[in-house]
């Protein structure tokens, strides 16, 4: 009894050091899950005017992380997620460095949402006029097979021990080996993957299959975050056609998974926008 007191006293004393640390942004709830028959603390992430509460557990107490660290990490885990919805992730620290790099991808961001990432601590690269961000999938507690991606920021960096100039090189070599190049028809296609299979035209071998198979100058619509239509060189001089037809198909997508109303002209490797 007295070891129960005890725990739950330490347990006010962390959800009182990281709430300092956080100084309004949010509020933190300290709670404990037995999971296994092991006892597990647990995050609730309260922000206000928000009805929904994720909760975050650990494989593992972080006493090895400062209260600042801790508030931190959380406080942009809550911010970059898209997620309006009550959920619990599991961390999992003793997870190995290949199987954490197993589970970063990369994912394009339209341009009108930029802005949304120049404060939040997300790490961000510019290619091809696109602005890359890049995401590790974690899984849902209780929910078995199922993943939530979360945005990789500088905080979780450090908390993946992970190299800031490694992320570009991992995530588009996972991308790189699931993405499907689908043919529709002789002259109509698409590119999808395992989630934001779109971040996929960045890669060279992945170009260079699309232009074999649709010719060069072929034409590309990067409708939305998972799925990019492709079209053959026979349509690349109906401008105005496709960018009508660009915009017709991004607007029927959900907002949060749009991407682009631009179409590109794939030749010699690189993208051109029309």
């Amino acid at each position: 009894m007295e070891k129960e007191k005890m725990i739950m006293r330490k347990l006010k004393e962390r959800e009182a050091g990281i709430n300092q640390c956080l100084k309004g942004r949010m509020k933190v709830r300290v709670i404990t899950k037995v999971i296994n028959n092991r006892t597990l603390e647990g995050y609730v992430l309260e922000v206000e005017d928000e009805n929904f509460h994720p909760v975050v557990y650990e494989e593992k107490k972080w006493e090895d992380m400062t209260d600042q660290e801790v508030a931190e990490l959380l406080y942009q885990f809550r911010m970059n997620n898209s997620i309006h919805e009550n959920y619990s992730l599991l961390f999992n620290p003793k997870a190995s460095t290949e199987e954490i790099r197993s589970k970063i991808r990369p994912m394009l961001m339209s341009e009108d949402r930029v802005n949304e990432l120049e404060t939040q601590g997300i790490i961000t690269d510019q290619k091809e006029s696109f602005t890359v961000l890049y995401v590790v999938f974690v899984p849902e507690d209780g929910k078995e097979g199922v993943d939530i991606s979360i945005r990789l920021t500088s905080a979780l960096l450090s908390y993946y021990k992970l190299k800031r100039e490694e992320i570009e090189r991992i995530a588009f070599d996972q991308i790189e080996k699931e993405v499907v190049i689908e043919s529709v028809s002789p002259k109509v296609g698409k590119l999808y993957g395992r989630g934001y299979g779109s971040s996929a035209l960045l890669c060279d071998s992945v170009k260079k299959e699309i232009q074999e198979r649709f010719g060069e100058g072929c034409c590309l619509l990067p409708v939305s975050i998972d799925i990019t239509i492709i079209l053959s060189n026979d349509f690349a001089k109906q401008t105005e056609f496709l960018k009508i037809l660009a915009k017709s198909i991004s607007l029927s997508i959900d907002e949060c998974n749009q991407l682009s109303q631009i179409p590109y002209v794939l030749k010699g490797g690189r993208l051109k926008a029309l």
